[in-house]
């Protein structure tokens, strides 16, 4: 599923594990362990996704003395036969909850899954000193330069709310061995190629796994 899911679906998230123990809180239920956005992320249902299609779902379950939840079943799913109450299973293995001495150990926990916004691809930009079309710029590999030399390197990147570019790896670059990638790297460290900053609903967003490739262009003017 596209990681640009990842902030919105963590804001429903919030909201659905704050409803789900309403029963609970009065039982003096507590959570010690909520599934993590990434957990949400994998759960939600393939054709919802798809759709964008919001729902939710109760299961129930039995908490076993550890407070984790066992035995978890669908009791309602809205809208029906879109896999939220499977994907509300999946997430109970990822739930613990402290219960207190004496608490029915019969728990009822309703999910809500929100989709989120839909975000645009992030556009990347370089540094004005260094532009696709502006000439090589300090990290052009020395070699590659004296022969006008042209090629690009391709990175896998966190992409944070910022716009910065954080543990990139390389992926591919052309040609090999003229050291484009290694340059590429030096640039996305260096904070020379960055995303415009990125939201949903006015909040930074989650970081992003991106992939980025960066141009070389010796000619260029």
């Amino acid at each position: 599923m596209d990681t640009r899911w990842a902030h919105s679906l963590g804001l429903a998230l919030g909201l659905a594990m704050a409803l789900a123990p309403a029963a609970g809180r009065a039982a003096g239920v507590e959570w010690l362990q909520k599934p993590t956005v990434k957990d949400f992320v994998a759960a939600y249902p393939p054709r919802a996704a798809t759709e964008f299609m919001a729902g939710k779902a109760s299961i129930g379950c039995k908490a076993n003395p550890d407070g984790y939840l066992i035995d978890c079943k669908v009791i309602s799913e809205t809208p029906a036969d879109y896999g939220f109450g499977d994907a509300a299973v999946t997430l109970s293995a990822k739930i613990r909850l402290s219960l207190p001495a004496g608490a029915s150990r019969d728990i009822v926990m309703p999910l809500r899954f929100d989709p989120p916004i839909r975000q645009p691809a992030p556009i990347f930009q370089q540094d004005p000193k260094f532009t696709a079309g502006g000439g090589a710029g300090p990290y052009y590999p020395d070699a590659a330069l004296r022969d006008k030399q042209a090629g690009e390197a391709t990175l896998e990147c966190l992409l944070k709310a910022s716009g910065r570019l954080d543990g990139c790896k390389l992926v591919s670059e052309a040609p090999m061995s003229k050291s484009f990638g290694e340059a590429a790297l030096i640039m996305a460290r260096k904070g020379w190629v960055t995303a415009a900053p990125r939201s949903a609903a006015g909040l930074p967003m989650a970081a992003e796994d991106v992939q980025v490739t960066i141009p070389f262009r010796p000619d260029a003017r």
